[in-house]
């Protein structure tokens, strides 16, 4: 696994209501119940830039990669007992 670097970046919109909206959406959330805790999250990473929001990005991207030579602890090719598919049989 590998962090990659420089990867986040601020997120710019024209207005409060606009990241509100975004986030709710971004989380399936169809209610007001948890504007609340949206307006908490949002006093600690916005800051704004005339009449433009900026949300700071803190995402922490890696790069997770394997070799496909090395043998695993699991065997595919065994059937399993009762199993309506096996495909391995």
């Amino acid at each position: 696994m590998q962090v990659l670097q420089r990867t986040a970046f601020p997120r710019e919109y024209e207005s409060i209501e606009e990241v509100i909206s975004g986030l709710q959406r971004a989380l399936g959330l169809n209610t007001q119940e948890h504007d609340r805790a949206i307006g908490d999250y949002l006093e600690r990473r916005r800051r704004r830039d005339g009449e433009r929001v900026i949300l700071e990005d803190d995402t922490v991207h890696v790069m997770i990669s394997w070799r496909a030579d090395r043998q695993t602890s699991l065997d595919f090719a065994q059937p399993i007992e009762n199993d309506v598919f096996a495909p391995f049989q």
